[in-house]
């Protein structure tokens, strides 16, 4: 009998320690995932789902598109813009990296970023072709998306120029206040 109380008490005592969820860890990080999304980024090129004209390909002239977007909270210190193409073969490819645009900027002029354009205030990072400018899609066959990420920060980054995706994405942790997408499509004639 005394076998048998202590096998219930035993099941009885690890049913009840596995049943009691564990306290999630808490973090001051803002998670991107979680992040607003009441920014809207725009462009008067290009309309979100559409394709992206010619002029802003690697086969037309290669300057960047017109940007606007609009502030969602007084909060605001500065933007940055991450623009990628998932559909790369190589899973993801960066096209164009530019952050710490103050608060006061709401756009971003066309041909702003281009192998010829004059040197800003604005900080750009290294696109995977190893430049510090807009690289304009050029996929290397099919309809590939290329996505324009805009993201509200709390802070200035005061970053060196030059820095990775991976490297800003790091920096602009726990700094997140909103964040929002445009995305369109492009394909090469043949």
């Amino acid at each position: 009998m005394k076998i048998i109380l202590l096998i219930i008490f035993i099941i009885t005592l690890i049913s009840y320690s596995c049943s009691k969820t564990k306290e999630p860890v808490r973090t001051n990080e803002k998670q991107e995932n979680n992040v607003k999304t009441d920014i809207k980024l725009t462009s008067t090129a290009i309309a979100d789902g559409s394709s992206i004209p010619f002029k802003y390909t690697c086969d037309g002239e290669n300057i960047s598109p017109p940007l606007q977007w609009n502030n969602t909270d007084e909060k605001v210190k500065s933007y940055s813009i991450i623009m990628n193409d998932p559909d790369a073969p190589s899973g993801d490819f960066v096209h164009w990296i530019i952050y710490d645009i103050p608060s006061s900027v709401r756009e971003l002029s066309e041909g702003f970023s281009s192998v010829n354009a004059p040197k800003t205030n604005y900080i750009q990072g290294k696109n995977d072709a190893g430049n510090s400018f807009y690289y304009g899609p050029c996929p290397p066959s099919g309809s590939h998306r290329y996505i324009f990420n805009i993201y509200e920060l709390d802070s200035m980054l005061n970053l060196k120029e030059g820095m990775t995706k991976s490297e800003l994405s790091s920096a602009m942790s726990g700094h997140i206040l909103a964040k929002n997408t445009l995305t369109a499509n492009y394909q090469r004639k043949k």
